[in-house]
């Protein structure tokens, strides 16, 4: 089965592929870090790295604790031109799309990490 190139992903927006805003529904989002936390196994150890702007940097975990679930993780924080952009190093007030895997579902929401 050949897969589409752009396949919509749920979020009601002017246009179909736009990201926008939980807050202000706005659509002028801007990736200002990612994170990932991948496993070697599952409840195993594994990396997780961490990139944004001239930094990157990958670190070996091994206590189950710091990984918030069993599997797999992605965190893409965005800020908002419209709510406000926060350009420093501190990303507490950043929205926060995660992306994570469990039980064999995979579940897309947002998150505030000040929350």
């Amino acid at each position: 089965m050949a897969i589409q190139n752009k396949i919509p992903i749920g979020f009601p927006s002017q246009e179909e592929y736009t990201l926008l805003c939980p807050y202000c529904k706005g659509d002028n989002l801007h990736q200002a870090k990612v994170i990932t936390y991948f496993r070697d196994n599952e409840d195993g150890p594994g990396n997780v790295t961490y990139s944004q702007a001239y930094k990157t940097f990958i670190k070996r975990f091994v206590d189950d604790d710091k990984l918030p679930t069993r599997r797999d993780i992605i965190k893409i924080y965005f800020w908002c031109e419209y709510c406000g952009p926060d350009l420093t190093d501190e990303f507490e007030d950043h929205l926060c799309l995660i992306i994570l895997q469990y039980k064999g579902n995979t579940f897309m929401y947002w998150e505030n990490e000040s929350d």
